[in-house]
């Protein structure tokens, strides 16, 4: 059982502060040993529901994408970490069984959702793949639907675990770390229980990984991004399959998901 773990920092146990997701502050530093702490405790579970090899990526853009304390992690998986890359959730490819997501959030504009936004909070405003509004959640599990690899779990706030049942149905498999009450307040579960439900759900997910179905979207396939200013559009390039369809908001045309998606970067 080969299993791919996805890991963002907004969503993770303890996180509510933008100085725990922002580099070069105390807050920061400790964020990263909670992020590790939560990997550490869905790697453990996807040995425990019988993985055989793990991939986890870190995918926060923090640090340059460099955010796990490297020398407390767990000694069961292999990790992707630092940028430039090919891709966020690079070597993810058809011979994965499942994917997991931890530490998610909600998508921009989500009421009572921690540290809400999509993809880059300070560029983008909203985007839809295929006319329908989605976050990170949804894009990267139909990035993974286009290798026919499923999304069986997903540990975030109220609001991320809300957002990715309604993409990918009331049997997906969550774990809840906290309750946002604003983007920068939470009620927060004690660490040991949130990396426990962590644990205990990404084994049962991996268990559950051979009846789960990926998250297919139609093909070709359209990425629009509404972006927050006229200046972030203006260093776009024109090229084939990018279209300005309003002063702010762009659509990037391609035959699948991920076509869509590296057009888009």
């Amino acid at each position: 059982m080969k299993v791919f773990i996805l890991v963002d920092m907004e969503g993770i146990s303890g996180i509510c502060l933008e100085a725990h997701t922002t580099g070069g502050t105390a807050e920061y530093e400790m964020a990263r040993r909670w992020m590790t702490q939560d990997v550490n405790a869905a790697v453990q579970g996807a040995l425990d529901g019988g993985a055989s090899e793990i991939v986890v990526a870190d995918g926060h853009g923090t640090n340059g994408m460099y955010n796990l304390v490297y020398h407390d992690l767990h000694e069961g998986a292999s990790y992707i970490e630092g940028s430039p890359r090919d891709w966020y959730i690079a070597q993810l490819d058809g011979s994965f069984d499942c994917m997991l997501m931890v530490g998610m959030h909600a998508m921009s504009g989500t009421p009572r959702a921690v540290l809400e936004h999509t993809w880059s909070g300070e560029r983008w405003h909203k985007a839809r793949l295929n006319g329908r509004e989605t976050g990170e959640i949804g894009l990267m599990a139909a990035y993974a639907g286009s290798f026919g690899v499923p999304v069986t779990f997903v540990s975030g706030d109220l609001a991320a675990v809300t957002e990715a049942r309604q993409f990918l149905g009331e049997s997906l498999i969550t774990a809840c770390v906290k309750e946002g009450l604003s983007r920068y307040a939470a009620k927060l579960l004690p660490p040991q229980t949130s990396r426990e439900l962590i644990r205990k759900g990404t084994a049962q997910a991996v268990r559950a990984a051979g009846e789960a179905k990926p998250y297919i979207v139609e093909t070709p396939v359209a990425l629009e991004v509404d972006y927050v200013r006229n200046s972030h559009v203006d260093v776009i390039r024109a090229a084939e399959n990018v279209e300005f369809v309003a002063p702010r908001t762009v659509r990037y045309s391609g035959p699948d998901v991920p076509s869509a998606l590296h057009l888009m970067r």
